[in-house]
């Protein structure tokens, strides 16, 4: 199945063309995210956001990547991904200045992302 995204401007991220993905499997949750930011690596929370500002699950699906054979790539809602430091979840501000935004990621390996199913209860 073809998965299209576009992010039409918005405060959270930059927009981003319609870009199509083919997928292998179901999406899943995903909480947390390893990201090399400036210039370290570090585990960060993850969330998507909707147009209307409010807090959806981010989505991580296996596809097709050309260059790797198979990648994830990790979507949230209409306003793209915000990402936040910190060991316990955040609390999601668009105003905050340790969090930020993206239309999406694309990684190459399942074992830099915490999926919400295999979270302790």
């Amino acid at each position: 199945m073809d998965l299209f995204i576009t992010i039409d401007p918005n405060p959270n991220c930059e927009p981003a063309e319609g870009m199509v993905y083919q997928t292998l499997e179901p999406p899943r949750p995903v909480v947390r995210m390893r990201i090399a930011r400036a210039g370290r690596e570090a585990w960060y929370w993850v969330t998507g956001v909707d147009p209307d500002g409010c807090w959806v699950p981010a989505r991580a699906v296996k596809i097709t990547d050309s260059g790797a054979g198979v990648a994830y790539l990790v979507t949230g809602g209409g306003w793209g991904l915000r990402f936040a430091p910190g060991d316990a979840p955040p609390r999601w501000d668009l105003r905050d200045p340790a969090q930020w935004g993206e239309p999406y990621k694309i990684y190459g390996e399942a074992k830099d992302l915490v999926f919400e199913d295999v979270l302790p209860r």
